[in-house]
């Protein structure tokens, strides 16, 4: 039976909760999937044995962000049935 690799998926939660708790913290961030992978290694000097999946900008913005707006939870859930 062949295992199922799962960096890909673990990176991305790993990803996500970075940018979770750096929200948190007043920084700004950005989701970085696509990239010039030949650049990359160049300026991060990336060795060829490691494949970067993904990449994120990390600090305090200049600008303020608008205030949030969120739907009412009645909104987005359903229970047992769509209504």
């Amino acid at each position: 039976m062949r295992l199922k690799n799962y960096t890909e998926v673990d990176t991305s939660i790993a990803m996500d909760h970075l940018i979770l708790a750096a929200t948190n913290l007043g920084l700004g961030t950005c989701w970085i999937g696509k990239f010039n992978l030949k650049a990359a290694r160049e300026i991060l000097d990336i060795p060829k044995n490691v494949l970067p999946l993904i990449f994120t900008p990390l600090g305090y913005p200049n600008d303020k962000p608008r205030p949030k707006t969120r739907k009412k939870i009645n909104e987005i859930v359903r229970y047992e049935k769509w209504q």
